[in-house]
């Protein structure tokens, strides 16, 4: 499940199908309806933006983020039940920074922090991002590598 409300600190995501579904298992990127952004089964039968099959060897690629740091609404998603096989993926996740538990997040917050802090956090946060561009591109390359051996092997 994937919410808006949660701080989840995703800027990618590469999703790899490591198995062919009979029938079934699509993943599908939805249209948020009156402000509800949650994935529901519902999204399977209409109200998609993208339905994507699996299929062996391939591989999706996509920001959560925009830009600016906001939710890209395009990025929501979720899994269709599979109703005939087995379904077998690997995900990816590129995030912005490390990834907190929330008490670890709430340890955090309660430090004071100062400008000299503030602007090291700022100048690491962008050579992070400069890093998480590199990976993305890293990964694109890989992935055009891979295409004409995982489009034979299909």
């Amino acid at each position: 499940m994937y919410c808006r409300g949660l701080d989840v600190q995703r800027t990618a995501t590469v999703l790899l199908y490591l198995s062919d579904v009979e029938e079934g298992g699509e993943t599908v990127f939805f249209k948020p309806v009156a402000d509800k952004d949650v994935w529901d089964e519902a999204n399977c039968t209409g109200n998609a933006n993208l339905v994507v099959k699996p299929r062996k060897g391939a591989a999706l690629l996509f920001h959560n983020l925009l830009p600016d740091g906001t939710v890209d609404e395009a990025s929501l998603h979720g899994s269709c039940p599979v109703r005939k096989g087995v379904k077998w993926s690997a995900t990816k996740w590129i995030r912005e920074k490390h990834f907190l538990m929330p008490e670890e997040e709430e340890q955090q917050a309660a430090q004071p922090v100062t400008p000299a802090d503030a602007k090291q956090r700022a100048v690491l946060l962008e050579m992070r991002r400069d890093l998480l561009q590199e990976q993305i591109n890293l990964l694109t390359h890989q992935l055009e590598a891979l295409a004409p051996a995982m489009q034979q092997a299909a």
